[in-house]
């Protein structure tokens, strides 16, 4: 699960930002069908204004709000994915178990990754 913590962080966020960006030039390349010549200090791609405008990057400061935002939303899909797999049999007769809500509940509970459950309201008799 995530940390907030920078010790635990496998890079700095610029190093993401440039991994990414790197990624991003490539595919602005391929649908362009243009090789770009991109200036890492100005951010820019030199003489051509279309890819530079789809190159617009995130201030270093606002990167980290929108690196978190992903990381919970990819946990989220991840956590909604598992809980959404029924049983399931398969080949040979292996069986896989789906995940029951209330163990993960549990399970999150004891590793501090959820608060404390609320008390229950009383049910319509």
């Amino acid at each position: 699960m995530r940390s907030r913590k920078r010790e635990d962080q496998l890079a700095e966020v610029e190093e993401g930002a440039i991994s990414t960006m790197l990624i991003h030039l490539a595919n602005i390349s391929y649908r362009t069908g243009r090789t770009l010549y991109f200036d890492p200090v100005t951010y820019t791609c030199k003489g051509d204004p279309e890819a530079t405008a789809s190159a617009t990057v995130l201030a270093n400061d606002r990167m980290n709000p929108l690196f978190y935002a992903a990381i919970e939303s990819t946990e989220e899909a991840i956590v909604n994915a598992m809980l959404a797999a029924g049983t399931m049999t398969g080949l040979g007769g292996a069986t896989v178990h789906g995940l029951d809500p209330d163990l993960l509940v549990e399970v999150m509970r004891g590793h501090g990754r959820i608060g404390a459950r609320p008390p229950e309201e009383p049910r319509p008799a």
